[in-house]
């Protein structure tokens, strides 16, 4: 059993995309990867097993289909494609629709997991319109270009909309196709400068140069089931800019906060409770991913008291 009202704001969010896509089957029965295909552009697998990591979905070997699991080094390891998933009961009310249902109404306030969690989605619906864009010219990027685009896409929608970075991924990957017909570049080498190519375009955006945002969403290229959460929860789509959108998350962190108190005077309490109790290291720690994550320094502060009060006990 687990606490439903202790989810993660995240996993909450996730576990709402995976219903939408196979209803009741979340709630009383099993499901497979391939059941959340749809829950964001690029599938639903990397969500699940983040669920599953953290104990939120657990599998059940009863239904599971064969060869799914194997010994390997004297230890039970098994094949993700090839369980079966379900989510377990409420410590409280059990399972089924009434105890799931004060999820879909409760108040969502970190403000760090609902950046990561966009910021996962939506780096997955601009690398959907990057592979679309080189499967068009012929492009192969390996694992490694992979990984720098990944990086520089995520950095780019801190500031940027999904549409914005679907405009750098078009003209990046059509610029890489015109280097390929030039004599002394091949196919490879030339969509080897894809990943430089979109760091270069942000630079340039960064600088002030205007990036379109009314780019469309391809046909066959969906939301997904996540991407319609996030709309339907916070008006968020492809063209809500990033920096926005973690405006609109760092707002919904306010939560349990005296606005009467001046940042200095926060600050100065944050420091003095930290040092007193010998935590300040694991307090700063969690104060420096906060605003990582992109929260001003006011949110912060607050977001690492609220979220951490055995810190400054």
């Amino acid at each position: 059993m687990i606490s439903y009202a202790d989810l993660a704001d995240d996993s909450v969010l996730i576990l709402l995309a995976i219903e939408a896509l196979i209803g009741p089957k979340l709630l009383q029965g099993v499901f497979s990867l391939r059941d959340c295909d749809e829950l964001t552009p690029m599938g639903g697998d990397d969500f699940v097993r983040r669920l599953y990591r953290r104990g939120v979905l657990l599998d059940d070997p009863a239904v599971a289909e064969a060869d799914a699991y194997f010994l390997k080094d004297g230890e039970l390891w098994h094949k993700s494609a090839l369980v079966r998933y379900f989510l377990p009961p409420d410590t409280l009310m059990g399972r089924g629709e009434e105890a799931f249902s004060l999820q879909r109404h409760r108040e969502l306030t970190d403000a760090e997991a609902l950046t990561n969690l966009w910021l996962d989605y939506s780096v997955a619906d601009v690398m959907r319109y990057l592979h679309y864009q080189c499967s068009l010219h012929g492009q192969d990027l390996g694992s490694e270009a992979l990984e720098k685009v990944e990086g520089a896409v995520r950095h780019g929608l801190r500031r940027y909309s999904v549409a914005q970075m679907w405009f750098i991924m078009w003209k990046v990957s059509k610029d890489a196709a015109a280097l390929a017909s030039r004599s002394y570049y091949s196919r490879e080498s030339a969509a080897a400068t894809i990943p430089t190519k979109i760091r270069k375009q942000l630079e340039i955006a960064d600088q002030g140069s205007a990036l379109r945002n009314e780019w469309t969403r391809p046909e066959p290229h969906i939301a997904g089931s996540l991407g319609m959460v996030f709309n339907d929860l916070f008006g968020l789509d492809e063209y809500s800019k990033g920096a926005d959108v973690l405006e609109l998350f760092a707002s919904l962190s306010s939560q349990g906060r005296d606005d009467g108190v001046e940042l200095s005077e926060l600050a100065t309490t944050f420091m003095n409770a930290t040092l007193d109790g010998g935590k300040s290291l694991p307090a700063l720690e969690a104060f420096a991913d906060l605003v990582r994550a992109g929260l001003s320094t006011e949110d912060a502060l607050w977001e690492t008291i609220n979220r951490n009060p055995a810190l400054f006990q």
